[in-house]
């Protein structure tokens, strides 16, 4: 997948995360962190959590998001820092 399709679905994630916590009053920043943290730390549980916070289901567009985390980002090669580096690119 090129940086471009990945930035397009690390800014997905955001959406997502900032409209499961919106009457948390968590900032932006907080919300990219929070997202970040949990694709350095391959936490599907975490998204799983997200996608289900509005309306208890996983939608398709949500699908396809976990999707691509489980079968693409997920599984990248972690030799030479593969996946750090392809994190560290989306979230610029």
């Amino acid at each position: 997948m090129s940086n471009q399709e990945d930035r397009e679905k690390f800014q997905e994630l955001i959406k997502q995360a900032k409209e499961a916590n919106k009457d948390d009053n968590i900032s932006d920043s907080e919300v990219r962190k929070e997202v970040y943290d949990n694709l350095e730390n391959k936490s599907l549980t975490y998204f799983l959590k997200i996608f289900g916070k509005d309306d208890y289901d996983v939608d398709d567009d949500e699908m396809g998001l976990l999707d691509w985390l489980m079968n693409d980002l997920f599984k990248t090669e972690n030799k030479n820092d593969e996946y750090q580096k392809r994190i560290d690119s989306m979230s610029k």
